[in-house]
């Protein structure tokens, strides 16, 4: 509503100005008008714990910080909405031994454990974890790139054992047989015959004569041209 002018005629007291009463309803009018022209004395405040739009309050006038799209952020306005708009982490391609993946919108990637691996999270660490128990009985066709150190322990239950050679002391058997009965012969024929014990319960005189001789076979290299026949041996080696 505009503002009333009060009419107060051409001259005091003509008759040609307003009333009294229409004189003051224009008054009341008026004031009423311009009480609504008067703004009413408001500030603003930043809620919560982002970051602030609201500037400052300049006289009757309200200022606010402009919104700014920054890398890959754009924004967009209509009447009553301002959208913000991020195109996020997209197409980033993974290659593994064994296939590939791109990551697109709003995907994932799974980091998952093997065979005797675990992965997982604390906080921002990936960790990745190998256990290193049976990884050898797991190996069905395994292989060394070097020599085997055993550190002094066993091997036990093995099959069949290959090897080009063999050095150190052996225990057990070969085909089938005890070794170290055939090394012990072949030592005492190289070093003098021991046929073990012999049972020297005597009983003829004959006996008595055999058991108290000695009999000089020469040597390997010229063996004297005996032969005896002891009959069966007690114990032998």
């Amino acid at each position: 509503m505009a503002v009333q002018s009060i009419n107060i005629g051409q001259i005091a007291n003509d008759g040609t100005g307003d009333d009294l009463r229409v004189a003051f309803v224009k008054v009341n009018n008026n004031f009423s008008e311009l009480d609504q022209r008067i703004p009413v004395q408001v500030d603003a405040t930043n809620l919560g714990n982002g970051q602030g739009v609201f500037y400052v309050k300049e006289s009757d006038t309200l200022q606010f910080k402009t919104l700014v799209g920054g890398n890959n952020v754009t924004l967009t306005s209509t009447a009553n909405e301002i959208t913000i708009t991020s195109p996020g982490i997209n197409n980033i391609g993974f290659t593994a031994d064994s296939g590939n993946y791109t990551l697109v919108d709003d995907g994932s990637v799974d980091i998952l454990g093997g065979q005797n691996i675990d992965t997982s999270f604390t906080d921002n660490n990936l960790t990745i974890s190998i256990d290193g128990q049976n990884l050898v009985v797991q190996d069905t066709n395994p292989t060394l790139g070097g020599n085997l150190d055993v550190n002094g322990h066993n091997l036990n239950n093995a099959g069949t054992i290959n090897a080009n050679s063999f050095v150190g002391d052996l225990t057990g058997l070969v085909y089938g047989h005890d070794m170290r009965f055939y090394v012990e012969k072949m030592y005492t024929s190289i070093s003098g015959t021991d046929y073990g014990s012999i049972d020297e319960n005597k009983t003829t005189g004959f006996e008595l004569i055999f058991f108290a001789a000695d009999i000089d076979y020469g040597t390997i290299t010229a063996p004297a041209d005996l032969k005896s026949d002891y009959g069966t041996v007690a114990v032998p080696l």
